[in-house]
Formats: C-alpha cells, sequence, structure tokens
C-alpha cells in the first residue's frame, strides 16, 4: 500500500503543494516547494497555467494556443450585427463607436480594453466590414414622402401619358437647373515620392455661381443648348469664348438664379429645339416645383404649344428627377476635371470666361446617348416603372419609409377623376391602359368583353379592366 502511495505522489507530485497553497493562499510558492520537496519554478509555472485557465472565459484550455483571442467568433458577429442595424438605420457606425462597444464587450468580463492599434489592424483585416464616407442628404427629403404618395405620383403620370397619347421616348423631357460653382475644385490623386506626406495645390478659389438649365429627352437624342444664368447686370464680352457653339442662351440677373422672364426665354428655347407648336403632337414636360413653373405666362405657354407641364413632388427630386438621378453629378465631376487641367496648365484664374471656354467640352463627355436613355430608366420616368422609383426611394431611406398614411400630393398635371382608380400591384410596373382606335372597335370589343365577363380568370379581369379606362379617356 506504501509502494502505491509512493506512485502516486510521484505520478502528481504537485498536487499536494498546490492544494496546501490553496488553503494558505498567504504563504509562498518556496514555502510549498522546501515542505513537499519539489522544484519551486514548477509550482509557480503550474499557478501560471491555473490563472491563465480561470481568465479564459470562453470554454475549457486550450494547451495549443488561441486563449489571448481579443474577440470570439460570436462576438464578432455580434458586433457585425450592430453595424448593419446602424446602416438599417441610416446613421451608421464610426469607428469610434465600434472600438466603443468592444471595449464594453471586454469590460463585462473584468479584462482590459484591447489597443488601438490592433482595433486599427482588426478593421484593415475584416473581411465582412470596411469603411466608406457617408453622404448626407436634407432629412426632408428621406421623411417627407411615403409609398403611397410615391404611387399616387405614378397613377397620375401615367394617366397623363394616357390621356395626352404619348407613348413613344421621343416626347418626354425633364428640365431642371443646377448652381455651379465657377471655380473650386476638390483634390485630386496624385503619384509622389514616399517622403512626400501632404501636397497643398494651388486653387482659383473662385466661389462666384451661376446656374446652368439643361434639357434632356428620354430617347437620348442631342440635348438642346444649355441658357447660362450668371450674376450681374450685362452679358461681358469676354465670356463670348471660340468653343461655344453660338447657340447656348446667356442670361444675366442679380443673384445669379432663374426668375420668370429667364424661365419663359428657357421655354421658348425648349420649343424651338423640340419642334413643339399647337398643331404638333404632345409633349410633356418633366419639372421640379420651382415658381416660376407655376406662373400662369409659363403654364399658359406649355399648352399652346401642346407641352404638358408635369411637376415632382417637392423632395422627391433626388429619386424621380432624370438629371439629378444620372446627369448633374458626373456633369460637375467633368466640370471638376476642367478646373484641374486648367490649374495643371498654370491657368491659376478660372473666371467665367474660362468655364464659358470649357463648357462644350464638358457637356460633349456627359451627354452621351446611353447616359441619358439610363437616367430616364433609374428613374422610372421611362420606360414608366414605379417599382424602380421605389427601389430608389427605400435605398435612401434604408427601407424605412415614412409611414403607410398617404400625405397631400404634391404633383400637377391635368389629372381628373376619372382616371383615379387605375391599380398598381405593391413593387410591381404600372400598366399603360388599352386605347381603342375607333368608335366600332369599342363596340366590338364591348361586345366580346360581356360575353365571357362570367368565367373571366384574374389576369382576363385585369385587361378588362385597363381596356375599360382606355374607353374612357
Amino acid at each position: 500500500m506504501s509502494e502505491q502511495n509512493s506512485k502516486l505522489q510521484s505520478k502528481q507530485p504537485l498536487d499536494c503543494p498546490m492544494k496546501w497553497l490553496e488553503d494558505e493562499p498567504d504563504e509562498l510558492a518556496s514555502t510549498a516547494a522546501k515542505m513537499f520537496d519539489v522544484n519551486p519554478s514548477s509550482i509557480r509555472m503550474r499557478q501560471l497555467r491555473k490563472r491563465h485557465q480561470e481568465l479564459n472565459t470562453r470554454g475549457s484550455f486550450n494547451q495549443h494556443g488561441g486563449n489571448n483571442l481579443i474577440l470570439t467568433p460570436t462576438q464578432e458577429q455580434a458586433v457585425f450585427r450592430f453595424c448593419q442595424d446602424q446602416v438599417e438605420m441610416g446613421l451608421g457606425a464610426t469607428p469610434s463607436i465600434i472600438y466603443a462597444a468592444i471595449c464594453h464587450l471586454h469590460q463585462q468580463e473584468n479584462r482590459n480594453p484591447p489597443s488601438r492599434r490592433w482595433f486599427q489592424e482588426w478593421i484593415k483585416n475584416n473581411p465582412h466590414l470596411h469603411s466608406i464616407k457617408t453622404k448626407p442628404i436634407a432629412h426632408v427629403r428621406i421623411r417627407t414622402h411615403t409609398e403611397e404618395d410615391l404611387k399616387s405620383f405614378f397613377l397620375d403620370y401615367q394617366n397623363n401619358l394616357a390621356k395626352y397619347g404619348i407613348q413613344r421616348a421621343k416626347y418626354i423631357f425633364n428640365m431642371d437647373e443646377s448652381g455651379v460653382r465657377i471655380g473650386c475644385p476638390t483634390g485630386e490623386i496624385v503619384v509622389v515620392p514616399t517622403h512626400v506626406k501632404e501636397l497643398y495645390t494651388a486653387s482659383p478659389e473662385n466661389r462666384k455661381s451661376l446656374t446652368i438649365i439643361e434639357t434632356i429627352c428620354a430617347d437620348g437624342s442631342p440635348p438642346p443648348p444649355p441658357v447660362v444664368i450668371c450674376p450681374g447686370e450685362k452679358i461681358l464680352e469676354n465670356w463670348i469664348q471660340d468653343n461655344l457653339t453660338g447657340a447656348e442662351v446667356i442670361a444675366v440677373s442679380q443673384t445669379g438664379y432663374a426668375n420668370e422672364g429667364i424661365a419663359l426665354a428657357s421655354l421658348n428655347d425648349f420649343i424651338k429645339y423640340a419642334g413643339a407648336g399647337p398643331d404638333e403632337h404632345w409633349r410633356i414636360l418633366l419639372l421640379d416645383g420651382h415658381l416660376t413653373h407655376c406662373k400662369d405666362d409659363f403654364v399658359i405657354k406649355c399648352h399652346e404649344n401642346h407641352i404638358v407641364p408635369f411637376q415632382f413632388p417637392s423632395h422627391l427630386t433626388h429619386v424621380l428627377q432624370p438629371l439629378d438621378v444620372g446627369v448633374f453629378c458626373p456633369w460637375k465631376h467633368y466640370h471638376n476635371k476642367a478646373i484641374q487641367h486648367a490649374i495643371h496648365s498654370l491657368d491659376m484664374e478660372y473666371t467665367i470666361s474660362s468655364f464659358f471656354r470649357d463648357l462644350s467640352a464638358i457637356r460633349q463627355q456627359r451627354f452621351q446617348p446611353y447616359t441619358i436613355k439610363n437616367s430616364f430608366h433609374e428613374s422610372g420616368m421611362f420606360p414608366v416603372s414605379y417599382k424602380k422609383a421605389l427601389k430608389k426611394m427605400c435605398y435612401y431611406n434604408k427601407g424605412n419609409l415614412a409611414g403607410t398614411q398617404p400625405g397631400p400630393s404634391n404633383t400637377a398635371g391635368p389629372a381628373s377623376e376619372t382616371y383615379d382608380t387605375l391599380s398598381v400591384e405593391e413593387g410591381g410596373e404600372l400598366d399603360h391602359p388599352t386605347l381603342p382606335s375607333s368608335y366600332f372597335e369599342c363596340q366590338k370589343g364591348m361586345g366580346e368583353w360581356i360575353e365571357h365577363a362570367e368565367t373571366f380568370s384574374p389576369t382576363s379581369r385585369a385587361r378588362f379592366q385597363q381596356w375599360v379606362k382606355g374607353t374612357q379617356i
């Protein structure tokens, strides 16, 4: 028996001193080593391993390493979900917020916070997270309108297209104005030696603003020359450059913005370009809700020349207006490149004359047929697509539309109660009513539909409803 005890003791020589040290926490490892005749360094190593195992809150102690992980897979997943929730709220989590969240997780485990250096490397190497720059947008643009408002606008829009027989892209136009700072370039990427850490480049810093009015057609045809509104009282001779086509309309105003007279001048220019007139086919002109577009003279002149002025809802032009969706942002990009090119050519004073010199080249790079068509397509204006616009609205709103109750409609146009019953499926497309071409076709079609009215399938019922609306138009 004594031999067996000695063997057990030889197999586990540190158990007894470790148990004694647990009972006597104030004693030293050297004292236990002398009492039980063991190596003191072995006791200290056993104590260190036990301390690591107690600090490890992730389960059993792993003898092959991995016990010093800053975040467990579960914690990393929780951080990812937190970032996703912030995106869906339309806020976004900054690096400092994420770092504070990780420090909070460590605080719950009574652990020291990780270093900033570790956090930077973790963000850099994480395959599921990356950093982007936010793009601020006015809160009112996101929260003002609901899905019902958007649906109401598209129903009104389609009713007007059907009422005036506008079914081809060449009869759909969009006119809008945009402010331009003449000479305020942004930074650009340059290649420098490794010892150069910062580079400040000279800038014209010409902060004068002017307004440019552009018009595009849904068929992608070349746009008419622009209307450029400059601040001042008269047009200076040195503004006129050889690079201009000669068809541009240059106007001046005290503020540099459009007024009633300039709006009528731009409308006259559009009528001439589009070939509109009292005896021509109706056209629809998509506009924002600028005050000048609501004046009696503007509206009367439109209708006299068979033009339907149709306004977008306020605070929804970033979703619905083709020029805002796909033209003006790249337009300003090429304007910025023109300024940078002038700086590299040592033209440090970028003035209104410089702007007119580069205007034709800027427009030539931007107004390509595929760009114009894509702008109408992405905004849902042509082909008419409620689904496209709703998707874009949800993108800006991160899927959280402002309520479900319809608000007051801000659309304009000659719509009547006759067309208010057109339907649209949730997230689907709007269908054009079927327009009969003659009275005989109406009479014949009515007889055919009545014969089968009792056995309508859902598809036939939808076709019948569209046909009936077409006979009422």
